[in-house]
């Protein structure tokens, strides 16, 4: 999942700079005050678009971060509930 991430965040990067090119090119052919505030209403955009996507990459990391805490929770009640001579012979073959 996480590599589609990868992918999906460096197409958004692409696309957005591409799109941000012709969308340059376009006011600046235009003149006048679209010339002025065109390149402002890219960064904007673009500041948008990175945005969801670090809150997107966020939630994933947020999620691991819980199933790592479930996981170590699990693993340490499972280690005390343990009797004692099972726990010597995993701390052993450690």
């Amino acid at each position: 999942m996480l590599a589609d991430d990868d992918i999906e965040g460096w197409g958004t990067i692409i696309l957005s700079i591409v799109v941000g090119l012709l969308a340059l090119w376009f006011f600046l052919a235009m003149g006048g005050i679209f010339a002025l505030v065109g390149p402002y209403m890219i960064f904007a955009a673009r500041h948008l678009i990175r945005q969801k996507w670090v809150r997107k990459v966020g939630r994933h990391l947020r999620q691991q971060a819980r199933e790592l805490v479930a996981s170590i929770r699990i693993y340490t009640t499972t280690w005390k509930t343990l009797p004692r001579d099972e726990r010597a012979r995993f701390s052993q073959s450690a």
